[in-house]
């Protein structure tokens, strides 16, 4: 995923750390906000 938004690096730092734990994370949210894109981003 590619972006130069500020808010979306901050995720995308975010994310980095969370794919690094050993701890089960849980996606939650509406329909279509990308819940799939983040999970593969993790793995």
């Amino acid at each position: 995923m590619l972006t130069q938004n500020g808010t979306m690096l901050k995720l995308f730092r975010y994310l980095e750390t969370m794919a690094r734990t050993t701890h089960a994370v849980l996606l939650g949210g509406e329909t279509g906000p990308g819940k799939e894109l983040i999970a593969e981003a993790m793995h």
